[in-house]
């Protein structure tokens, strides 16, 4: 493919637009997953020092009442509480 000279406009076509929409769609919803998935990270470590710190037992209701865990929007606490669990599985930590 040939360089545009510098400075020259050009018009895109609906399709192409389309392509660019598209692809900036999948790089926000990629970056958005990406942060949800580092704040799980950070909320299992916090979580279990938490538990550890005051001597309780890991259930839904001491995340939720006790811990705190307050969910982002469109967040399902269930959903992010059975996350962090699997994360402490994954990584051989029982708090």
């Amino acid at each position: 493919m040939k360089p545009r000279p510098k400075g020259r406009i050009v018009e895109l076509t609906e399709e192409e637009e389309q392509l660019i929409l598209k692809r900036r769609e999948e790089e926000a919803q990629k970056k958005q997953a990406r942060e949800l998935a580092l704040r799980r990270i950070r909320t299992a470590h916090g979580y279990a020092m938490w538990l550890e710190a005051n001597g309780a037992g890991d259930t839904y209701s001491t995340f939720c009442d006790e811990f705190g865990y307050k969910a982002m929007e469109g967040e399902r606490r269930t959903k992010t509480h059975d996350i962090i669990r699997n994360i402490w599985e994954i990584v051989g930590l029982e708090p």
